[in-house]
């Protein structure tokens, strides 16, 4: 076989190769060789480094910059209060739907009509922090009416009573 030279000596070397290649290939692919738990973590990154800023556009514009900064694509302007318009046509957003808000995961996208305790309905849209089944975190923009990035937990539940089926659920692929 190989003179002088362990089976183990010529690993390292094969390693290295194959961490460039797979490197490279990753930089080739770019958002799209990603998986898909790693495209949401990466709206996540960059939704909170706008946390405590005032970024001047409501949530579903905030929302559309972020994803559209991250990834380059682009999400199409409102169908109405709580979808996306023509993004049945769009490959890269997938709408999650019949989708039970309870499964909704880290780094998809909820859109809804909340409706406040007199019955006043808001149009919102969110970018899901965390989930445990009964309680989520969200991150958005405007929740306060003023343009500013925050965090907040909402009960599974309460949302529920607020938004009852008027909501869906992206993923960004």
């Amino acid at each position: 076989m190989f003179q002088g030279k362990s089976k183990f000596s010529l690993i390292a070397p094969v390693l290295v190769c194959l961490t460039l290649v797979a490197t490279a290939t990753a930089a080739i692919a770019g958002w799209h060789g990603l998986s898909q738990s790693q495209r949401n973590n990466h709206i996540v990154t960059r939704a909170s480094r706008d946390l405590g800023r005032n970024v001047g556009v409501e949530c579903k514009e905030w929302v559309r910059n972020v994803v559209r900064g991250v990834s380059n694509v682009n999400i199409p302007s409102n169908a109405n209060n709580y979808t996306w318009s023509t993004v049945s046509s769009n490959h890269c957003v997938r709408m999650l739907k019949p989708f039970p808000i309870s499964w909704v995961q880290r780094g998809q996208i909820i859109q809804m009509e909340w409706r406040s305790r007199s019955g006043t309905i808001y149009p919102h849209t969110a970018t899901v922090l965390s989930n445990n089944g009964t309680t989520m975190t969200w991150i958005d923009s405007n929740w306060l009416g003023d343009t500013t990035v925050r965090t907040h937990e909402v009960s599974v539940r309460n949302f529920e009573l607020r938004v009852g089926t008027n909501y869906n659920v992206y993923e960004i692929r």
